[in-house]
C-alpha cells in the first residue's frame, strides 16, 4: 500500500510526466498498429521458397531413386557435387554463388530399403537401439 502511496504522490508532483508518458505510449501504439494493418495488405498472396536441395543417394534402390524423383518435382536438384565432406560445406556455403550452391543436403542412408521395409521389433521403439 505504501508503493502505490508513493506512485500516486509522484504522479500528483509531477502531472506533466505522466501526460508525457501516456501520449508517447499511446502513440507508438497507433503506430504499431498502422504499420501492421498496412504490411498485411501486401502479404496477400503465399509463394514457397524454391529451395535448392543436394541428394546423396548412398543406397541406389528403387525407393531411394523415387525419393530422389518426388524430391526432384519440389525443388530444384543440385547436380554434380561430389559425395565428399568437403564438397557438400562448399556447396552449402552462402559465399558460394557460382554453379553448386544448395540449401540442404539430404542424405538417402545405404540399406534404406530394408530398415523401412524391416517388420517391427517389439520391445523397440527407435531405430537406434537395435
Amino acid at each position: 500500500m505504501s508503493t502505490f502511496k508513493t506512485a500516486l504522490r509522484m504522479a500528483l508532483a509531477h502531472p506533466f510526466y505522466l501526460l508525457i508518458y501516456t501520449v508517447f505510449i499511446s502513440l507508438m501504439g497507433v503506430f504499431i498498429a498502422a504499420s501492421v494493418s498496412w504490411n498485411s495488405s501486401q502479404l496477400t498472396e503465399y509463394k514457397p521458397y524454391d529451395a535448392n536441395v543436394i541428394v546423396v543417394d548412398r543406397d541406389g534402390s528403387d525407393l531411394s531413386r523415387a525419393l530422389t524423383r518426388h524430391l526432384g518435382s519440389r525443388f530444384h536438384l543440385v547436380t554434380g557435387v561430389g559425395d565428399d565432406t568437403y564438397d557438400l560445406a562448399d556447396a552449402l556455403s552462402k559465399s558460394n554463388s557460382a554453379k553448386g550452391s544448395a540449401d540442404c543436403v539430404f542424405f538417402i542412408p545405404e540399406g534404406l530399403r530394408t530398415i523401412l521395409l524391416r517388420p517391427p521389433v517389439r520391445g523397440r521403439t527407435c531405430p537406434s537401439s537395435m
